[in-house]
């Protein structure tokens, strides 16, 4: 709050309009900052009364990651001439106006919030594996709890292997872009699954049910299409190899499956 009071309005004006294409990878990258809300479905099982919290929890995350990320960019932009050209904007930032200490405190909180976000990932990201498995889908060994700790460990210790590998073989952006790709496919399969359970199940009524859902689901899916549209060819061939890494598995297991029936 403190950054309000030192914006300079003239810092707003622009100067440079960026072509579509700019416009749109940036716009996909944007994904990778703002998304992460919808982490806490991944988690519906361990969850009390799903259908009424998720709903909530869902939202409200979404409104507070928004808001807080506008207002942050509102200070930065308004208090630091060179943003786009800086390595540490928020600090560099915190540094005019609240001097060193103010520079301090963002690195502090930048520590507490990669740490964070780390959390979140692998909270989130080591039951994928275990639910594939629970269904089915996935290598019996990955829905293995520890008996102590109540966690999935093979599955734990998968999805840290992979991120390892990602964190090692591409940099920040590289792995942000993937991160987002990956994420905007999701969010088009959800809107697409919207649409065709409706359709499917139209009697069910005991869910959240959003109005003119199938409006903002169509919007959701051309959007998709739009921000893949954007991504960089090595980045899509990899989330490729990834995805039909998962396909051979889950044929090699339903397969294997049948054979033991």
């Amino acid at each position: 709050m403190v950054g309000f009071f030192f914006i300079e309005p003239a810092q707003y004006e622009i100067k440079h309009i960026p072509d579509f294409s700019s416009f749109s990878s940036t716009v996909l990258l944007l994904v990778f900052a703002f998304g992460g809300f919808e982490s806490v479905l991944v988690n519906s099982g361990e969850v009390k009364n799903p259908e009424k919290n998720l709903p909530f929890a869902l939202l409200l995350a979404a409104v507070f990651i928004t808001t807080i990320y506008i207002l942050i960019q509102v200070v930065s932009i308004g208090t630091l001439p060179e943003l786009a050209s800086s390595d540490k904007p928020l600090a560099e930032a915190a540094g005019l106006f609240m001097g060193k200490s103010g520079a301090s405190i963002i690195a502090i909180g930048a520590i507490f919030s990669v740490a964070g976000t780390l959390n979140a990932i692998m909270l989130v990201g080591s039951r994928l594996p275990y639910a594939f498995s629970e269904e089915k889908q996935f290598p019996g060994l990955f829905s293995f709890i520890h008996p102590k700790y109540k966690t999935p460990t093979w599955s734990l210790l998968l999805f840290m292997s992979i991120t390892i590998i990602v964190s090692l073989n591409y940099s920040f952006l590289s792995a942000a872009s993937l991160s987002a790709i990956t994420r905007v496919m999701i969010y088009g399969i959800v809107c697409t699954t919207l649409i065709l359970l409706r359709k499917k199940n139209p009697e069910q009524a005991n869910f959240y049910k959003l109005k003119h859902g199938n409006i903002i689901a169509v919007t959701g899916i051309l959007i998709t299409l739009w921000l893949l549209s954007s991504s960089r060819l090595r980045e899509l061939r990899d989330v490729g190899i990834t995805i039909l890494a998962g396909l051979v598995i889950y044929i090699v297991v339903n397969r294997s499956k049948k054979n033991n029936q």
